[in-house]
């Protein structure tokens, strides 16, 4: 399998924090804001190109901040984007 594109679901780290707290899964207690700051930062150099080592193919980002509603819009709305050339 040969990857074409990365669809990068980007928000924040205080929403993703919000979203971990309010879904209380088992195991996901420990996770701290030093943590997900870093991931999000580490995300953003590789996808985005901060840094040297930038992703190798196309990046599509989708501003996954909003509501589960306005997320599911955005992507159904840029769907043939995302799956252009991709044969399923």
């Amino acid at each position: 399998m040969k990857l074409d594109r990365i669809v990068y679901l980007r928000t924040t780290p205080d929403v993703c924090a919000e979203r971990i707290r309010k879904r209380d899964r088992k195991g996901e207690g420990w996770i701290e804001m030093d943590y997900l700051r870093q991931l999000h930062d580490l995300h953003d150099d590789w996808l985005l190109g901060r840094k040297p080592k930038r992703c190798p193919v196309p990046v599509l980002v989708i501003d996954s901040t909003d509501s589960l509603d306005k997320v599911t819009s955005t992507y159904y709305g840029r769907r043939d984007e995302i799956f252009s050339g991709i044969k399923i």
